[in-house]
């Protein structure tokens, strides 16, 4: 699953991994066996990112293909509540960007998951 965390200027919350390309990306994890989307995004952001998720809502289904496999991400948004603290140990990197002005290296499908969250629906490619 997928978060988009928005602060109180509507600036998007974006991650680095310390694995991985080190594309700024946005907050997610995965679901432990028998949990619920809704409480796995509510853990991973608490974990990696050191506060809750208020008003966690949400916002679509993205499927796509993976090596010839269907990946499904379900994608939330809300609003942090508290002081983004990076755990260092997934998250190397964590910032604010405004919507129309992200840094340059970012994930190839962040503007897929960002228009989902602006209009709370889900897609497919």
């Amino acid at each position: 699953m997928l978060l988009v965390a928005q602060n109180e200027h509507g600036h998007v919350l974006l991650v680095r991994h310390t694995y991985g390309r080190g594309l700024w990306t946005l907050p997610g994890g995965g679901r432990r066996r028998s949990e619920a989307p809704e409480a796995a995004a509510a853990r991973e952001f608490a974990e990696e990112l050191g506060c809750a998720l208020a008003g966690l809502a949400f916002a679509g289904m993205h499927e796509s293909e993976l090596h010839g496999a269907r990946l499904r991400r379900h994608v939330f948004a809300g609003v942090p509540a508290g002081e983004i603290r990076p755990d260092r140990r997934e998250i190397a990197e964590a910032g604010f960007f405004p919507p129309d002005a992200l840094p340059g290296e970012c994930s190839p499908m962040l503007a897929t998951y960002l228009a989902m969250a602006a209009g709370r629906h889900s897609s497919s490619e």
